[in-house]
């Protein structure tokens, strides 16, 4: 049984984001975008707290599906692409959703608790997620809900954020990375997620919709220091012995992505979609069993698998050029040649790329390129701002830290 689907809602803190000043960008189709907060106008010292101290990031654009019953992990077992069934209340697991086809559906992130288990995916991938995993759903103990629109889900990452968590919740042993718990603090039911996707400490907090604004004010209080005063440049107020601590920075979507490019962490509808297979997305390894039994689109994986190289492959490129300025930065859907013919037949094109500060501000970018020429240390030329640059493949997606790959 199936419970209805909620319709993708914005974040409740859209006016106090803009009351303090924040930038927002539009994220997905133009028809059903979600908007989320680009940067609050400090897009260094965001990106600078995220890697020295901690950040708070409202995420609207990742939802939440529900699925409770005890026949619930037994049901994902038999769907998903990863080993599920085995997985105990607080662990955390990725998998793909495919159809027939063996195409993605979604990416999705399961957070397995007492009497129910929660799944992160693309808000715009939650309706069709439900809809088709309903459709395999007959006698099962299962029931699927969208809860995007009564829970509202935060990011805080940085290196002081669990000494946040244990401030602001009495959290002193937050769990270990794969890992979530749910706890209730000052009548709110919260789930803390510790995730892995920006080579820092990263928790998603998960709080029910009416008390979003109340948890972020509580984080924003108790972590970040007093602003500057336009007039004289100093402080407005003293900071508390916590403050000083924390250091926390309220961060928009701007900051968040260089990280996750930084750490190898491709997304969904981003760096691939739903035309890709799992062995075109580099994640086989983090997403896909091959040990265990029959799932929705099985057979295509095995194939792919089998034949050991798909036609298409995500990969890393950083500049070749060492300790130098770059001449342009590529950009989403800028081309890739080869070497030997930088203005002939293109051999992918760029998803994401980003400066990255870790690394000395070197333009990096994640690029879907045919297989033969995605190798590791492939010399090849990318459209970049109006030059090319000359790139090579990474020996993996992670940049930093940096790979041994």
């Amino acid at each position: 049984m199936t419970g209805e689907t909620a319709p993708t809602t914005q974040s409740p803190l859209l006016d106090a984001h803009q009351a303090a000043g924040a930038e927002l960008l539009a994220y997905g189709p133009p028809d059903a975008p979600i908007h989320v907060v680009e940067s609050f106008g400090t897009l260094d010292y965001e990106y600078a707290s995220l890697r020295k101290a901690c950040v708070l990031f409202a995420a609207p654009l990742t939802g939440t599906i529900e699925i409770t019953g005890q026949a619930r992990l037994t049901f994902l077992e038999s769907m998903l692409t990863n080993k599920v069934g085995d997985v105990s209340p607080g662990e955390a697991r990725p998998s793909f959703w495919l159809n027939r086809k063996g195409r993605i559906v979604s990416d999705l992130r399961l957070l397995n608790l007492e009497g129910r288990t929660l799944i992160a995916c693309d808000a715009h991938a939650i309706a069709e997620t439900i809809a088709t995993l309903d459709g395999y759903l007959f006698a099962e103990d299962a029931s699927i809900a969208d809860r995007s629109g009564d829970l509202s889900r935060f990011r805080l990452i940085g290196p002081t954020a669990p000494r946040l968590l244990e401030l602001a919740l009495g959290l002193a042993h937050p769990p270990p990375p794969g890992a979530g718990l749910e706890l209730t603090h000052n009548g709110r039911v919260i789930v803390v997620e510790h995730t892995t996707d920006f080579a820092e400490p990263a928790f998603d907090l998960l709080v029910a919709r009416e008390h979003a604004p109340s948890l972020w004010q509580q984080l924003v209080d108790l972590g970040e220091p007093p602003p500057l005063d336009e007039s004289t440049g100093e402080p407005a107020g003293e900071p508390t012995e916590a403050q000083r601590e924390l250091r926390l920075r309220r961060a928009g979507w701007l900051a968040i992505n260089v990280a996750r490019i930084e750490s190898g962490a491709p997304m969904f509808n981003i760096d691939f979609g739903p035309t890709n297979l799992p062995a075109e997305t580099a994640l086989l390894d983090t997403r896909v069993s091959f040990t265990k039994g029959c799932y929705l689109g099985q057979e295509v994986v095995a194939r792919m698998h089998s034949l050991g190289k798909p036609k298409q492959t995500l990969v890393a490129l950083k500049p070749v050029a060492q300790g130098e300025p770059a001449e342009g930065m590529p950009v989403a859907g800028g081309q890739v040649f080869t070497k030997d013919d930088p203005t002939g037949n293109p051999i992918g094109a760029v998803t994401s790329s980003t400066i990255s500060p870790m690394l000395g501000g070197v333009p990096i970018a994640f690029a879907m390129l045919r297989t033969q020429h995605a190798e590791p240390g492939t010399d090849l030329v990318v459209n970049a701002e109006g030059a090319q640059l000359a790139v090579q493949v990474q020996p993996a997606l992670r940049f930093w830290p940096i790979s041994a790959g």
